[in-house]
């Protein structure tokens, strides 16, 4: 059990490093799973290098275009989704209140909270992970609140999940909030889920998910598919996988037992799933395990997969050893 929090843990911390740093599928970096991979990076260069030939552009069109970005940019600030000010927990004398919505340029989208504390216990209240609009995103959130006190503190969702699931204007975040002592850790209150809405509810639509690559694992209501390689990942280079719980239970999915080239080799990964959900996750492979090894490409990669009941950790699914192909 020590052994998959400690996991757990250091795969949750990779991913708030890498919720800012992960490149886009279309990246040149990355590398599809499946035999049409769509454009390549080399047909993406002689593309860019067509355009030299429009360099001359004059100044009035430049102008023109700054001027389109500039109205579009306010147009979709006016647009941007807001929410009312919502009490999400009031219980035994802790108080924690969503104020407002912010789009932060660094850290992507946040939850302004107050935190009022009138127990006589020292509080720290947490938070690893979210969904927004149906797809999982991590959540970084923790925030000590001495007895008697009150914390105004940001709640921010990771920016890279919702990119990934194509969420532009959420419309519905639910939240899991775990409050303990923050002096001895000891648990005060469970985790529980915390359901808001955003102006953009009733227009809002669950965005259909990419699910191009391998098919990994279709049991019980679990999907598991591996969509592409990430050579550029904060750490070294990450695998994508797609997720989908459609139990009715809330899920961590972790692996276990992973060779790249027939090398055995450490992954970091660990994302839990809540029941009806879906996202995407990366597992992490550090450049220093790869550069060990000798391996500079993932031609194939062979793993298990261990599923949890997210709440008792009790074993859903382990899977046989899993084997799949990168494309050129």
């Amino acid at each position: 059990m020590s052994e998959r929090i400690l996991t757990s843990l250091a795969a949750g911390l990779l991913a708030l490093t890498l919720s800012a740093c992960q490149a886009s599928p279309g990246s040149s970096t990355t590398r599809a799973l499946t035999g049409d991979s769509g454009t390549s990076a080399g047909s993406a260069l002689t593309t860019a290098g067509g355009s030299d030939s429009q360099s001359g552009s004059s100044e009035e069109t430049d102008a023109v275009a700054l001027t389109s970005a500039a109205s579009a940019a306010e147009s979709a600030a006016d647009a941007a989704a807001t929410m009312p000010e919502t009490i999400i927990l009031r219980q035994d004398g802790l108080t924690i209140t969503a104020k407002s919505l912010e789009d932060d340029p660094i850290w992507g989208l946040g939850i302004k909270l107050n935190i009022e504390n009138q127990t006589d216990r020292n509080l720290l209240i947490q938070s690893s992970y979210a969904a927004v609009d149906q797809y999982m995103t991590d959540a970084l959130f923790s925030c000590s609140v001495a007895a008697g006190k009150m914390a105004n503190d940001t709640l921010y969702l990771g920016s890279s999940a919702l990119e990934a699931a194509g969420i532009t204007d959420p419309g519905e975040i639910s939240l899991h909030l775990s409050v303990a002592d923050s002096d001895s850790y000891e648990t005060v209150l469970e985790p529980s889920e915390t359901v808001l809405k955003t102006s953009a509810y009733e227009q809002s639509t669950v965005p259909e998910p990419t699910t191009e690559g391998i098919e990994l694992l279709n049991q019980d209501g679990i999907r598991i598919i591996a969509s592409y390689v990430d050579e550029s990942s904060f750490w070294g280079t990450g695998i994508l996988l797609y997720l989908e719980n459609q139990t009715e239970q809330d899920i961590l999915v972790q692996c276990d037992n992973m060779s790249v080239n027939d090398m055995m080799i450490t992954p970091y990964f660990s994302s839990t799933v809540f029941t009806g959900c879906r996202g995407y996750s990366e597992i992490t492979l550090l450049s220093s395990d790869l550069e060990e090894n000798g391996i500079t490409s993932i031609d194939k990669a062979e793993l298990t997969f261990n599923i949890y009941n997210a709440s008792d950790y009790s074993s859903l699914i382990q899977t046989d050893p899993l084997l799949f192909t990168t494309g050129s």
